[in-house]
Formats: C-alpha cells, sequence, structure tokens
C-alpha cells in the first residue's frame, strides 16, 4: 500500500486546522463585539416597539372609553 498521499492528505488538512485557527483567534474577538453591539441595537428597536404599541394600545383604550 502506498501511504505517501494518505499522509500528504493528512499533513494538508493539519494546515487548514492551523490556518482556520490561526483566523479564528485574530478575528474573533472582534466578531464578539460587532455581535454584542449588534443585539444592542437590536434590544432598542425592541423596546422602541413595544412603547409604540402600548401607546396605540393606551389610545384605543382611550377612545373605547370616549365613545
Amino acid at each position: 500500500m502506498d501511504y505517501e498521499p494518505i499522509d500528504k492528505y493528512r499533513l494538508d488538512i493539519k494546515e487548514r486546522l492551523t490556518r482556520i485557527e490561526t483566523i479564528l483567534h485574530r478575528e474573533l474577538p472582534d466578531i464578539k463585539e460587532q455581535l454584542h453591539l449588534s443585539n444592542g441595537r437590536t434590544r432598542s428597536l425592541e423596546n422602541w416597539r413595544s412603547y409604540m404599541l402600548g401607546g396605540m394600545a393606551l389610545l384605543t383604550f382611550l377612545f373605547g372609553i370616549l365613545k
């Protein structure tokens, strides 16, 4: 059996994993920071939506009582 292609394949896989790990270690903190900022924006938009829906519900209730 010829084991050279298998060894070459394994070496290639190890090199790929090393490159991926290097990229992750370099980029992961930045990705986490961007995710944190995005979650904050989403939370503020959801809060604004809740306030608007609550205000509209209050107006609907008040107009229902006055009618």
